[in-house]
């Protein structure tokens, strides 16, 4: 079985993924990791007025995300490979929608299952707020594992 986990950087994400692998791993399966990363916001109007470089603040901005990407990365695959998993780590970045990259690496790598963090948001948060959970759920015919994330 092909499963696909959809983490996020940090401590929530490395949980998620431990109780996935303790929980549900079966010898054999393959894990995709991914992690979706909304592209850097990088200012783009420069002092005074009018579009223009910003010079070094937009590249420290780049160099930090960077950083905390390529962070992330190797964080997942040491788990991954700590537990001796079949793996591929993945980090897409998007503009757009989480839920929409989920679904859309889900069909690009053909997996069997996709496995997600939920936090609750309560009514209220839910309606303003949405979740990717329920995108998953209206936009892929997959089955689908929601984990309750705990704080840590």
């Amino acid at each position: 079985m092909k499963v696909l986990v959809c983490v996020q950087s940090g401590s929530q994400g490395e949980l998620l993924l431990q109780s996935y692998i303790r929980l549900f791993y079966k010898q054999g399966d393959e894990v995709v990791v991914l992690h979706v990363a909304r592209k850097a916001k990088l200012p783009t109007f420069a002092h005074g007025g009018g579009i223009g470089y910003v010079g070094m603040k937009a590249e420290v901005a780049m160099r930090d995300w960077w950083q905390k990407i390529e962070s992330t990365r190797k964080s997942y695959e040491k788990m991954c490979s700590d537990f001796a998993l079949r793996h591929k780590v993945i980090i897409k970045e998007t503009e757009y929608g989480i839920g929409e990259s989920i679904v859309e690496t889900a069909a690009k790598f053909d997996v069997d299952m996709i496995v997600i963090g939920s936090k609750r948001h309560g009514f209220l948060g839910r309606i303003f707020l949405g979740s990717v959970d329920d995108y998953i759920k209206t936009h892929s015919a997959l089955p689908m594992l929601a984990c309750p994330v705990m704080d840590v």
